[in-house]
């Protein structure tokens, strides 16, 4: 019994470091820590994707405070140029010039300036988006239990990951791999069915609304259309581009996705 205990939790381990690496280790890596068995990582990659949202909220706020209330300096420009380079820079750097891979081609040069005009778009999302947006009265909330409900900003930072993580599980339904694809991918794929995959949209879809509530009704669900349009329209694009599926195509669309949150977010704000 014991034994069986501690298989299953060296199982789960292994997944949580496969999911890690498959986010943001070169192929090389991928190959080496995500054989079959590890694969099926769906829940692992939702909790990793929450908990790395929960990150980003948690720098935005706490530089904010920093910046806002100690110092009074630069306001929310430095959280917003702080947030921006954890997004790109962080978890999803390897998502993120996978898709500037896909837009502006192979050369080194390009990949660097599309990346330096990434952050500053991200940067400039996230600043405007706070700086314009409505304001929240359901924030006002005791200061011990604030954590509970933060800024819809980060709101938004928290649900913009699970979005990427859906677009990686629903991609695969409409574009499977075939036998040019990388062989971690193509075993993600087969771990993945479409029931499940409509199950895990539950979690982001719920979540969105649920933090945009302070918005007219029609306005709460733009974000989230984008969202889903940017992984599966985005998404297929990405795919014909490079000709078939592999890991650049799911993690260059699980980043155009939560882009696409983020932008839609901007919009209604």
């Amino acid at each position: 019994m014991r034994k069986n205990w501690m298989k299953r939790i060296k199982t789960i381990a292994r997944r949580f470091v496969c999911t890690f690496v498959y986010l943001t280790a070169s192929d090389t890596a991928v190959e080496r820590f995500c054989n079959d068995g590890q694969m099926k990582i769906l829940t692992q990659l939702t909790i990793i994707s929450l908990a790395w949202g929960c990150i980003l909220a948690w720098i935005w706020d706490a530089t904010f405070h920093i910046t806002w209330t100690v110092f009074r300096i630069l306001n929310w420009v430095i959280p917003s140029v702080l947030c921006a380079a954890a997004i790109t820079l962080g978890l999803y750097r390897k998502a993120m010039m996978a898709l500037v891979k896909v837009i502006l081609g192979d050369r080194i040069i390009l990949h660097l300036l599309g990346a330096g005009a990434v952050v500053l778009m991200v940067s400039a999302v996230l600043n405007y988006s706070f700086h314009l947006s409505s304001p929240d009265p359901i924030t006002r909330l005791p200061q011990q239990w604030q954590w509970l409900w933060p800024r819809p900003l980060c709101r938004m930072l928290i649900t913009a990951p699970l979005w990427g993580a859906w677009s990686m599980m629903v991609l695969v339904q409409f574009h499977r791999p075939d036998k040019r694809s990388d062989s971690p991918t193509e075993r993600f794929a087969r771990s993945v069915k479409p029931v499940v995959a409509s199950v895990y949209l539950v979690v982001p879809f719920a979540m969105t609304l649920i933090f945009l509530q302070y918005l007219p009704a029609w306005q709460r669900y733009i974000p989230p259309m984008l969202a889903a349009m940017a992984a599966l329209g985005g998404g297929t694009i990405i795919k014909k581009r490079i000709g078939f599926t592999n890991r650049d195509v799911l993690l260059a669309s699980s980043f155009l996705t939560q882009l696409a949150l983020l932008i839609g977010f901007l919009i209604v704000r």
